[in-house]
């Protein structure tokens, strides 16, 4: 897991994840929308976006006060960005 924050602390991080061979399972409640993140299909969910790659499920969590969460496009970006 990686983890990213600002220099104010935790209440406003990102948080990168890779777990080999599991499968992502949306809160109750919560409207999926679909993405593509590096050309693989995935899922959004506000603040939180998820793809399989390489037989990882990859999920970006934007980890912070509700009116601060980033916006789909912005994670997708992120994950477009990964090495």
């Amino acid at each position: 897991m990686q983890l990213h924050t600002t220099e104010e602390g935790y209440d406003k991080s990102i948080w990168i994840t890779q777990s080999p061979g599991a499968r992502w399972q949306p809160p109750d409640g919560v409207t999926e929308r679909p993405v593509t993140v590096r050309g693989h299909p995935g899922t959004a969910v506000p603040g939180e976006i998820e793809w399989t790659e390489n037989g990882q499920l990859v999920t970006i969590e934007s980890r912070t006060y509700a009116y601060a969460v980033l916006s789909t496009q912005q994670l997708v970006a992120i994950g477009d960005s990964l090495h």
